[in-house]
């Protein structure tokens, strides 16, 4: 019997020739050339585990491939253009595998605040079914996200005091990083120049004593937000006054009347009110039996 030794690789050596001479009691012996031909069976693919980094500012791509599955992949019956490539699992949408070029593009922006690794499952399969599977591992690198202001609109109360708060402007960053999440606010145009804004974030009416409904019922300033990376958003800020009531003002006077006339009206008393649209009454601050005073 002829019992192989090792493993025989078609790849490596197709055939052997083998010399094998048999003897008899008597001494004789003859020589035979046995020829061992290698068949070629299918043997599955070979690919590569491989791990990547991903900035999250990269923007998708269908020509750009991230990695390409053909440089991980090694088949012994064919070349590896013959192999298909397809994903198991851990995809998420966010990728898509070409499966006859094996080219890996990214799908959908990448956000690293939401998610910072995605592990992916594939696998190659040759012309006879056989298959190997790997794992592409891809770390997203956190780059500095732009703050974005909330919608800010405030109501004031006229003729406050000096100094007098109107509000906290506020802009949402989705940065985890504390490097690139402190915001700084600044105060761009106000052609009032009656508010400041603090780096807080805190608008301050600078003399409050000039805000009158009467006069100006709203305000815009233009206000921005910086992160600490440098990132930015600037907005319009609508400060709208909202109207008290006002005391009327009734102005002193002197009326000269003749006696001994029938009643009548003496004079129009003279009321001055900031306020629009009022309607007021009058009334005697004690009794008087020869004067009344009426609201018509």
């Amino acid at each position: 019997s002829l019992i192989t030794k090792g493993v025989l690789d078609h790849e490596g050596v197709q055939s052997y020739g083998i010399h094998v001479r048999i003897t008899d009691k008597g001494g004789l012996d003859s020589i035979a050339l046995v020829t061992i031909v290698v068949d070629d069976v299918n043997e599955p693919p070979v690919l590569r585990d491989t791990t990547l980094e991903i900035h999250e500012s990269q923007m998708p791509s269908n020509t750009e491939a991230i990695v390409s599955l053909r440089d991980l992949s090694w088949d012994p019956e064919s070349p590896v253009s013959r192999l298909k490539y397809y994903i198991i699992s851990g995809n998420d949408d966010k990728f898509l595998l070409n499966a006859t070029s094996g080219r890996l593009t990214l799908n959908e922006k990448l956000n690293y605040e939401y998610k910072s690794q995605y592990i992916i499952k594939v696998y190659a399969v040759d012309p006879g079914e056989l298959k190997d599977t790997a794992t592409i591992t891809i770390n997203v690198i956190d780059d500095n996200d732009p703050p974005v202001f909330v919608s800010n609109d405030f109501v004031v109360n006229e003729h406050n005091p000096e100094n007098l708060f109107v509000g906290k402007l506020e802009a949402k960053d989705e940065d985890n990083n504390l490097n690139f999440k402190n915001l700084k606010y600044y105060l761009l145009e106000d052609p009032s120049y009656l508010f400041s804004v603090t780096l807080d974030g805190k608008i301050v009416v600078k003399d409050a004593d000039v805000l009158d409904y009467e006069i100006q019922n709203e305000y815009v300033i233009k206000v921005r937000v910086r992160d600490a990376g440098g990132l930015a958003d600037t907005m319009d800020v609508l400060i709208m006054v909202d109207d008290i009531n006002e005391k009327p003002v009734i102005n002193d006077t002197t009326v000269h009347v003749k006696e001994h006339v029938d009643a009548r009206v003496i004079t129009k008393l003279g009321v001055f009110d900031f306020d629009k649209g009022q309607r007021h009454t009058f009334s005697l601050l004690g009794s008087s039996d020869t004067i009344q005073v009426n609201s018509d």
